[in-house]
This record gives C-alpha cells, sequence and structure tokens, in this order.
C-alpha cells in the first residue's frame, strides 16, 4: 500500500487552507510527473484516488505514468475544515482557536465547529478506510492511495490503533502534519490478519 499526498497548489505554497476544488500550480504537476515516475517501478496494480481536485489531478498524471486505472474513493478527502477557514492562514487566531476546540472536545460526537468535520468523525472515517483497504488486499496486492496530508498522518498513526487517540498521541501527530511533503510516499504493508495484540498494518521504511 503506498499513500501518496497530492502535489503543491498556491495555496500550499502561502500556508492555507484549501477547498475541495482547489488545483495543483506548475510545481505540483512536475511534482505528481516525478513520483509517477518512481511509482511505475512498485508494480502496483490498483489507483485509488479523493475526489479533491487537487488530488484528482495528482493521480491523473500518476495514471498515464503507471497506467493504472484510476478510482475514485471520497473516504479518502482531506479532513473537512469549517468553511469559515476558507483561504484563511494555517496559523491564524482563528485556526488555532478551530484547532485547539477539536482537540478539547476530540471525544465528543455531538460537538462540531460550524461546518467542519469533528475527530469522532475523521476516526470513523479513517475506520471506514482501513476497513475497505483490508477487504481489497485479496484482489490486488498492491494499492496506491492519492490523498492528503492531514489524512494520511492520521490514519498512518490510527494504523494500529482501534481505539480514539490519546492527547498526547493527537498533538504529536498534528505537530508532525507539515513533514510530510507534496508528493511523498508513506509505504505500509498489510500482514493481516490479526491475533491477540498484533497489528494487521505496518510501514515499511525505504
Amino acid at each position: 500500500m503506498y499513500f501518496v499526498r497530492h502535489g503543491e497548489t498556491n495555496l500550499n505554497a502561502q500556508h492555507m487552507h484549501q477547498s475541495a476544488s482547489t488545483p495543483l500550480n506548475k510545481r505540483g504537476v512536475e511534482q505528481a510527473r516525478t513520483v509517477g515516475e518512481y511509482l511505475r517501478g512498485v508494480n502496483a496494480d490498483l489507483l485509488i484516488s479523493s475526489t479533491y481536485v487537487r488530488a484528482l489531478e495528482t493521480s491523473r498524471i500518476i495514471e498515464t505514468r503507471t497506467g493504472l486505472t484510476l478510482e475514485l474513493n471520497s473516504s479518502f478527502r482531506e479532513v473537512v475544515r469549517p468553511s469559515v477557514l476558507a483561504h484563511d492562514s494555517l496559523y491564524s487566531v482563528r485556526t488555532l482557536w478551530y484547532i485547539t476546540l477539536s482537540v478539547l472536545f476530540r471525544n465528543n460526537s455531538k460537538w462540531r465547529y460550524k461546518d467542519g468535520e469533528n475527530f469522532y468523525d475523521i476516526h470513523e472515517r479513517i475506520q471506514k478506510s482501513f476497513s475497505f483497504l483490508e477487504s481489497i488486499t485479496e484482489e490486488h496486492s498492491s494499492v496506491i492511495v492519492v490523498s492528503h496530508s492531514v489524512y494520511i498522518n492520521l490514519l498512518i498513526t490510527y494504523m494500529c490503533n482501534d481505539r480514539k487517540l490519546t492527547l498526547i498521541e493527537l498533538i504529536k501527530t498534528l505537530l508532525n502534519i507539515n513533514e510530510l511533503k507534496n508528493c511523498a510516499v508513506t509505504h505500509v504493508e498489510y500482514v493481516g490478519p490479526a491475533y491477540g495484540n498484533t497489528c494487521v498494518w505496518q510501514r515499511v521504511l525505504n
């Protein structure tokens, strides 16, 4: 399994919140071409993409490089931020307040910051994503999933955790979000089924 972050956008470069329709910039297109060439060598047999434009554009380029047929799956879209944050700085007071409240109310399924997802929603979607990936392991030996920075980081953190994250685990994950660069590839392997406390997924350090 190869999780790929989409290529760069202008809003990425400006450290601003994006919408579902934010497209790649020229650098992002070049990054997608480069990662597409790399992914030709992993012998994947399925390409899945988030439905957001920047991920879809990245996936279309990977599709031309690998010859794979693209499938869309909305489960792998980015964490949905409140629409009032659109084009706000990632470091604005309003953004920091939204993150703080989201963390404080992380286990409350009824709390939401306006129309954004809460951590309960995200946890449920991640469990759905992993259930889907596990369901296709017999049919597909190697899969590429094009997604987004925050969602991929949370996927990896939740990979061996059925439970909600602790406060410390969540803060560590959020602090590491910027470490995942545009078109970075994260390789994990399905090693299940699980027995006892074993994990069905394992990260591969290339």
